[in-house]
């Protein structure tokens, strides 16, 4: 499920959706197997096996959340992943306990029991877990995340680090609208506080400006950190991240950045 077409009726967990189900009546009548990864505690209808790939992957991610953002998953509450074995198990559970987001490939959700994550199995299982991983990490660390830096971190953390130096498929779309400066700026994208008013086209601008602001240049990635420190410790609603950017944050500057970044890119 990668790319912003396939995120676009994304389930975030400012939505406070909580699934009270409990997890083995999920899972086929097979015993489920489980798993713990770091911070994430994995349960399979089977054989985790098939998704072995995958779960490895959930390691990696903490660890280059960690040393890229300096963010940590809690050490006293586990991330719970239930991974389904096939999509049609996954998608019963899902209509049956929120329809609205029946169709997805993997969905995050805050429960009384702590972060839970439900996946199926399948090609895109990686780039799934990667991105719902993130969203589980950031509401574990901030109070309240905004809609734009939720779903631009996601996305951004969706391809491994040893594959974001080749030509990301994200930087492609916007790529296209950086060529016409049909990029919003950053102050834009703050004012949307709700699910249903992120466009597709914000969901690529939302990535396109979380790249900005780590790749390129050290005293925007600082500015980046320090507006993440002050997310957790101060009043978010009080908290801009363009304010604290000031002119860096127009919408030229960040076409300027994805047209020299797409050149400088190497292609796979």
């Amino acid at each position: 499920m990668t790319l912003f077409y396939k995120r676009f009726v994304s389930f975030t967990a400012s939505l406070a959706v909580c699934i009270l189900i409990d997890g083995e009546n999920l899972l086929s009548a097979d015993v489920p197997a489980v798993q713990r990864r770091g911070p994430f505690l994995v349960t399979h209808e089977t054989s985790l096996e098939a998704c072995n790939e995958a779960i490895r992957h959930l390691e990696k991610i903490a660890h280059e959340i960690e040393a890229l953002l300096g963010i940590r998953p809690r050490s006293d509450q586990l991330i719970q992943i239930t991974l389904f074995s096939r999509d049609k198990n996954l998608q019963r559970f899902l209509a049956q306990e929120h329809p609205l987001f029946k169709g997805r490939e993997a969905v995050y959700v805050r429960s009384p029991t702590g972060p839970r994550i439900f996946a199926a199995s399948g090609p895109s299982l990686v780039e799934n877990l990667r991105h719902e991983s993130v969203h589980a990490i950031l509401h574990q660390h901030f109070p309240v995340v905004p809609l734009w830096l939720d779903e631009g971190l996601a996305e951004y953390f969706e391809a491994p680090f040893e594959e974001s130096m080749r030509k990301d498929p994200h930087l492609d779309l916007v790529t296209k609208r950086a060529k016409r400066g049909d990029l919003p700026s950053l102050a834009v994208l703050e004012t949307r506080n709700a699910s249903e008013t992120l466009s597709i086209q914000d969901y690529e601008a939302s990535w396109a400006w979380i790249h900005f602001c780590l790749v390129g240049s050290t005293v925007r990635r600082n500015s980046f950190l320090t507006y993440l420190n002050d997310l957790k410790y101060g009043d978010p609603s009080s908290t801009s991240l363009s304010l604290a950017l000031g002119k860096e944050c127009s919408s030229k500057k960040l076409c300027d950045h994805i047209l020299t970044i797409s050149k400088q890119m190497v292609t796979p």
